[in-house]
């Protein structure tokens, strides 16, 4: 978590200045959330009135006005996420980009001669870019997701408070595996990016050098050296992605095992008058809801990881202090 730390604290002020279109991003998503909750509600009525022996067609046609109201409110608050949050990243982004170059021009002498100037240019162009899809797996993922759950959970409760037991023990287990994952598979995605860097760095000091290089026939040195890393960075990004092979594996066991026991429980509380078909579809959409958007958060807390495994190389950079300082005040 130390990585996640290190750059946190150096997109935090360029955050801090956008604050605003922060909260009326999170609002806009929170509300988004809390209108399609509403939809099974109005999927139940109109699945028990049909099923009914009497049924009511203008109870019918309400519900469906109902449902065509929750459809805009959620179509609404989505495009005003949509519209405050690709403002906000923009901006960030801007701020992000330009603190970089001032970061790196505040270096002494002694930094860039130990520095390859391909990497510096990669991580830099890297951390902003960063910032976007770290926010993007935030907000579309972690925030929806923990206001999902939440909101699941409390009207599963109100309805079957067994089944929200059940449903809170089986998150448990998921979260539990997400996080073991996620041990497992950060210091390799770090050590992928590492590796990545140096690819960028050795090509880059490959091609600043082009006139020696063949001045002295190095050619098939320079090659070789640049293929050895290649190959280097190769194994470190193949481990990373088996391992993730192998937790999506057991991801998709923990997906089926929730369906299957679901199905179970609807079928025995079928069989003893407590379950209707509205019911059946109530509990299977919300179910069903979840899965769909927890079926990418595994892949979407390790994209998190490596994104922010690319930003740690210029979030190190924003925490290293000049060797040379300038006096306050001092004239240029």
């Amino acid at each position: 978590m130390l990585t996640i730390t290190s750059v946190y604290r150096a997109f935090q002020p360029s955050i801090a200045k956008y604050w605003g279109l922060l909260l009326v991003a999170v609002f806009f998503m929170i509300s988004a959330v809390l209108l399609g909750a509403l939809l099974p509600f109005n999927t139940r009525l109109l699945i028990n009135e049909f099923t009914s022996t009497s049924p009511d067609a203008s109870h019918m046609w309400q519900i469906f006005r109902n449902l065509i109201f929750i459809y805009i409110g959620i179509n609404i608050c989505y495009r005003m996420f949509d519209i405050s949050m690709t403002i906000f990243q923009a901006r960030v982004m801007k701020d992000l980009t330009k603190r970089s170059f001032v970061v790196l021009q505040k270096q002494s002498m002694r930094f860039f001669e130990g520095s390859f100037t391909g990497s510096l240019i990669t991580s830099a162009k890297r951390f902003a870019n960063a910032f976007d899809n770290m926010s993007d797996v935030f907000f579309y993922q972690f925030i929806k997701t923990f206001v999902l759950f939440s909101v699941v959970i409390i009207v599963i409760f109100q309805e079957k408070s067994s089944l929200a037991i059940l449903l809170v023990g089986w998150l448990f287990v998921y979260g539990a595996l997400i996080a073991w994952g996620m041990r497992l598979q950060l210091p390799l995605y770090n050590a992928s990016a590492d590796v990545d860097s140096e690819i960028g760095a050795v090509l880059a000091d490959s091609i600043s050098n082009h006139m020696t290089v063949k001045s002295f026939g190095q050619e098939r040195s320079e090659e070789q050296r640049f293929f050895t890393v290649v190959e280097k960075g190769y194994a470190a990004r193949l481990k990373a992605w088996f391992v993730s092979n192998a937790f999506f594996a057991g991801q998709g066991v923990l997906m089926a095992t929730a369906e299957l026991g679901l199905i179970w429980y609807l079928i025995t509380g079928w069989q003893t008058g407590n379950v209707t078909a509205g019911d059946f579809v109530f509990f299977q959409a919300y179910i069903l809801w979840i899965i769909e958007q927890i079926w990418m958060l595994g892949p979407m807390t390790q994209r998190f990881f490596m994104y922010a495994a690319d930003a740690k190389e210029m979030a190190g950079v924003y925490c290293l202090s000049p060797d040379v300082q300038d006096e306050h005040n001092a004239k240029p």
